[in-house]
């Protein structure tokens, strides 16, 4: 990792072709997990690309980078989600994603992009935070449980 420190700063529409080519990357790590579980809907840094233009011109939606001399290392996306009857849940707010180049992991990024994320989601009114984990993605899964994160639901596939 760079000696210079990274900056955690919101997404702007700039980041978009830096925010699609790690989004590629974690869903590859995730098919990596499971791959009859995680579909990738063509892995392309276009398309990824296109769905972070679009989130990011939402207004329930905080997209955080981590910017070391003005290259992107990592991303957090959470969004804001309605109250869910089939979830049994209030409006919350969700980190959907969180990824970090292998090169910078170690270094309490991981835990700055959580925390931003959180703060964002405060700042957008919610009082509840929601996400998942892989069962495979242990070190995450520590990352989250020391921030205060409880488990709270079980996913479970059937492939037929």
């Amino acid at each position: 990792m760079p000696d210079s420190p990274a900056i955690i700063r919101h997404a702007n529409l700039e980041d978009a072709p830096a925010l699609g080519a790690l989004g590629v990357r974690l869903a590859l790590q995730h098919q990596g997990y499971d791959p009859q579980r995680f579909f990738i809907f063509g892995a392309d840094a276009a398309r990824f690309t296109a769905y972070f233009i679009e989130q990011l011109q939402r207004h329930d939606v905080a997209i955080l980078v981590a910017d070391i001399e003005e290259q992107i290392v990592g991303y957090v996306f959470a969004r804001i989600e309605p109250a869910n009857l089939e979830g049994l849940s209030d409006t919350s707010g969700w980190i959907h994603d969180i990824f970090l180049d292998e090169s910078t992991r170690g270094h309490g990024l991981g835990k700055a992009l959580l925390d931003a994320a959180i703060n964002a989601l405060r700042d957008l009114g919610v009082h509840t935070v929601m996400l998942a984990v892989s069962p495979k993605n242990e070190t995450a899964r520590q990352v989250f449980e020391k921030r205060g994160f409880r488990l709270t639901m079980l996913e479970m596939t059937l492939n037929l």
